[in-house]
C-alpha cells in the first residue's frame, strides 16, 4: 500500500464526500499522509454540512491532528469553540470507565447523536484511532463484538463513522476481522464496497460451516454480477466511441465540404491519463514537423497565440476535468511568424456512469476566411468612417446655411423696420408743411 498520489486524492475526497448518514467505514493505512489524506477531508466535510465532528486521537497527539486540519484549511479554534469539533482521547471515549464495554459505548453513541440533533446539528460524524485497543486495557478483547454491533446502530441513527486501522500495527487476524466486520473499507486511496462484508448476526453468531459457505458462494455469484455489469458497461462504453467516431467522420465530411477543401485535423484526449493525440494534419496545422516535438501538449502550449493562451489554457482546464464540450475558435504563431487562425470543436466521451473518460474532436484551418472577415471589418470600419466624416461635413453646412439664413433674415427685418421709420419721419414732414 502506499501513499495517496495528487490524482487519487482528489478522487479519493470526491469519494468520501458521497458518503452519507448511516455509513460504516474502516480505513487501512500505513503512513500518516495516507492517513489524513482521508479522515482530515471526512471532518472538514462533516463542519461544512453542519454536523457534529469528534475525532478520538490515540496513534497521532491531538497537537498533531489539529496541525493536519489547520493545514487542510479548517478553522478548528473557532470549531471547537462553538462546538461543531470535539477532539478527545481513548479515556474521555472508549475507556470512559476505565474498561472498554461494547454496548456501554453503542449507547454513548446514541447519546452524543441524540445531543448532537438536539442541538441543532444535522448528524453525529465520529471517526478514531483504533491503535488504543493494543495497550491491553481491560475489555480490549472484546472490539470485534463492537465493530460489529456498530452495524446494527448506524442504520438506525443519524451517524458515520470511519474507524482508523494502521495496519503496520495490528496483526493480519486483525485486520481480516477489521474487514469482515466493514460494510466500507478506505485502502490505497480508494473507497471500495466489501465483497467480505459479513453481516451482524452471521459474524456474532457461532461458525455455522453451512451459513459460512452460503456467504461465500453469495459473494462469489455478486461479484460475477458486478463483472459482467462491468463488462456490459465496457461494451457500451465501445459503440459510444464507434457512434462518436462516426459522428466525426461525418462531421470531417461536412466541414470539408463547408470549408472547400480546408486542411481538417483530429485529436484525442485521454482525460484519465491526461494524454493528447494528434494526427499528422494537426502538425501541418501548426505549422510544424512531428519530430519537431516530443508530443502534442508541448506543440500546442508552444503554438497558441500569446493573446489566446488565457482562453486556451481555460479550455484545456475544462477539457481535462471533462466538464462541457466546446466549440471555439483561436489563433496559432508558426515558427515563421505568420499568424493563423483554427476552429476547434470537441466532444467528452462518458462511460455509462456518466464519468468522462476522454475528448475527441477536430481542428480545421479557417485563416482564409478570418482574414476574410478581417477585410471585410477593415471596409466596414473604413465606410463608417466617412460616414461619420460625411455627416461631420454635413453638420457643419447646416450649421453654416442656419448662419447665413439667420443673418439674412436679420437683414430682412432691419429693412422692414428701416422702411417703416422713413415712412414715419415722411408723415410727419407732411404734417408739418401743411
Amino acid at each position: 500500500m502506499t501513499d495517496v498520489p495528487d490524482g487519487g486524492l482528489h478522487d479519493l475526497v470526491r469519494a468520501i464526500g458521497k458518503l452519507g448518514v448511516h455509513d460504516h467505514l474502516c480505513l487501512i493505512y500505513e503512513t500518516q499522509e495516507e492517513q489524513f489524506s482521508a479522515v482530515i477531508p471526512f471532518m472538514k466535510i462533516g463542519l461544512e454540512r453542519g454536523e457534529k465532528c469528534v475525532y478520538v486521537v490515540d496513534d497521532n497527539t491531538a497537537a498533531m491532528v489539529i496541525n493536519g486540519m489547520k493545514g487542510a484549511g479548517i478553522d478548528v479554534e473557532s470549531a471547537v469553540e462553538s462546538g461543531k469539533l470535539v477532539i478527545v482521547s481513548k479515556q474521555e471515549a472508549y475507556l470512559k470507565q476505565e474498561y472498554f464495554d461494547p454496548d456501554w459505548m453503542i449507547g454513548f453513541l446514541k447519546r452524543a447523536t441524540d445531543e448532537a440533533k438536539a442541538a441543532g446539528f444535522s448528524a453525529l460524524r465520529v471517526t478514531g484511532e483504533m491503535t488504543w485497543v493494543l495497550s491491553g486495557d481491560p475489555g480490549a478483547e472484546r472490539l470485534m463484538e463492537y465493530e460489529a454491533k456498530l452495524n446494527y446502530f448506524f442504520p438506525e441513527n443519524d451517524a458515520l463513522a470511519i474507524c482508523q486501522y494502521n495496519r503496520n500495527r495490528f496483526p493480519p487476524e486483525i485486520i481480516k476481522h477489521v474487514i469482515a466486520t466493514h460494510p466500507l473499507v478506505i485502502c490505497g486511496g480508494v473507497v471500495c464496497s466489501n465483497f467480505y462484508y459479513v453481516p451482524p448476526d452471521d459474524f456474532l453468531g457461532e461458525k455455522q460451516p453451512g451459513k459460512e459457505i452460503e456467504r461465500l458462494l453469495a459473494n462469489i455469484i455478486n461479484r460475477e454480477k458486478v463483472e459482467e455489469e462491468l463488462r456490459r458497461h465496457q461494451e457500451r462504453l465501445e459503440e459510444l466511441v464507434k457512434e462518436r467516431t462516426a459522428e466525426l467522420m461525418r462531421m470531417n465530411e461536412r466541414f470539408s465540404l463547408a470549408t472547400s477543401a480546408a486542411r481538417l485535423g483530429v485529436w484525442d484526449w485521454d482525460l484519465q491519463k491526461n494524454e493528447l493525440l494528434w494526427d499528422d494534419w494537426m502538425y501541418e496545422l501548426y505549422g510544424i514537423k512531428r519530430e519537431d516535438f516530443a508530443g502534442a501538449y508541448e506543440a500546442w502550449l508552444k503554438g497558441v497565440h500569446p493573446d489566446d493562451r488565457a482562453r486556451s489554457d481555460e479550455i484545456s482546464k475544462l477539457a481535462r476535468l471533462g466538464e462541457r464540450e466546446y466549440d471555439t475558435e483561436f489563433r496559432v504563431v508558426w515558427p515563421d511568424g505568420t499568424v493563423h487562425y483554427l476552429k476547434a470543436y470537441g466532444q467528452v466521451v462518458r462511460d455509462a456512469d456518466g464519468r468522462p473518460l476522454r475528448m475527441t474532436g477536430i481542428n480545421f484551418d479557417i485563416t482564409e476566411r478570418k482574414r476574410a472577415e478581417e477585410a471585410l471589418n477593415r471596409l466596414n470600419e473604413e465606410l463608417e468612417q466617412r460616414v461619420r466624416e460625411r455627416t461631420k461635413e454635413l453638420e457643419r453646412r447646416n450649421y453654416e446655411l442656419e448662419q447665413m439664413n439667420k443673418a439674412f433674415v436679420g437683414r430682412e427685418l432691419k429693412m422692414v423696420e428701416l422702411k417703416d421709420r422713413i415712412k414715419e419721419l415722411e408723415k410727419k414732414y407732411e404734417e408739418r408743411t401743411i
